[in-house]
């Protein structure tokens, strides 16, 4: 008797942590993307998401990924603003740990989604958490085959991607060309520093590689790779 009496105040305890957690993750949650809807909002964006382990672990000890899809000739005017505003809310004492992983041009992330292969990418697209834009977003990911074909039981989404006629402007394309080159530089530089402190620190397996060109950026881990062998091991 004793024993059952212990062991059911054991699963209240673990039923209250449970409730407990699942509290404090969504106002986590909801902060965050309260604190996306403001950042993005200041960037000329269509879309953008979280990604990565915080989609699924409402953590701040995570990296909270985000991507983005920016408007064609502002991309790299984007990225500045975004890391500018980042920075300064570290300094400010916002405790938040955010890292865009992934920033691409309206017309580039269309090119990719219908040309896309991969299993695992198409499985991280799907799991991402859509902060703004989520009718283009969805839109979009309906465009390829492969992801309707592979996740079709569970992907019943109407296209209702509407994008508004953009012109070229070449004031927004020469500064968006200069902020390349800028972030080019500082990135790469930074890139170099952290892979060697994860060498020095023995973290081979997040060593990291970046792909930058005028209508892209991503950040590209060996972790990552490795799972994407694996995804297709399943898969393919």
């Amino acid at each position: 008797m004793e024993e059952n009496i212990i062991g059911f105040k054991n699963n209240v305890k673990i039923i209250k942590e449970k409730i407990e957690n699942k509290r404090r993750n969504k106002e986590n949650l909801d902060f965050v993307k309260e604190a996306i809807e403001n950042l993005m909002n200041k960037l000329n964006v269509e879309i953008a998401c979280i990604t990565g382990s915080f989609t699924h672990e409402f953590s701040f000890d995570k990296d909270i990924d985000l991507m983005f899809v920016s408007e064609n000739d502002k991309l790299w005017i984007n990225l500045f603003k975004c890391f500018v505003i980042t920075r300064a809310w570290k300094i400010k004492g916002l405790k938040l740990n955010f890292c865009v992983t992934y920033a691409v041009t309206r017309n580039k992330f269309i090119n990719e989604i219908i040309g896309i292969r991969d299993p695992l990418v198409m499985h991280d697209l799907l799991k991402a958490l859509p902060i703004k834009g989520k009718d283009k977003y969805y839109g979009l990911l309906i465009l390829s085959p492969k992801i309707k074909e592979i996740f079709e039981p569970n992907f019943n989404i109407k296209n209702k991607t509407i994008f508004n006629e953009e012109k070229s402007n070449p004031f927004f394309i020469t500064f968006n060309i200069i902020f390349y080159i800028i972030l080019f530089i500082y990135l790469n530089i930074k890139k170099m520093i952290s892979n060697l402190h994860l060498i020095k620190n023995k973290s081979y397996i997040n060593v990291f590689t970046l792909k930058i060109g005028i209508s892209h950026y991503m950040i590209n881990s060996l972790k990552y790779e490795i799972l994407k062998r694996k995804f297709k091991e399943i898969f393919i």
